[in-house]
């Protein structure tokens, strides 16, 4: 699942998800000291609330909408290049 790519990629750059965190606290503080991710969080964030607690989409545009945050991933830096940038 995107989201757990995404939760692993930044725990291994040393930003591990608190217990406690949903989704938007989680990108939220991982963005404050990564202007990489806080690209990627802020402008793909509709996405990931529309997928994560909206409706049920069309099967096309949830396809769309997957594919869109899986590039957004794909181009965020290595973990080693996001743990030198805290």
């Amino acid at each position: 699942m995107l989201w757990d790519d995404l939760c692993r990629r930044l725990t291994r750059a040393g930003l591990p998800r608190l217990a406690h965190e949903g989704p938007l606290a989680f990108t939220e503080r991982a963005a404050q000291p990564l202007a990489a991710v806080r690209d990627c969080v802020r402008g793909h964030r509709p996405i990931v609330l529309t997928l994560r607690y909206g409706e049920a989409a069309a099967p096309r545009q949830r396809d769309a909408l997957v594919a869109t945050l899986e590039r957004a991933i794909e181009v965020l830096p290595a973990p080693a290049a996001l743990r030198q940038a805290t």
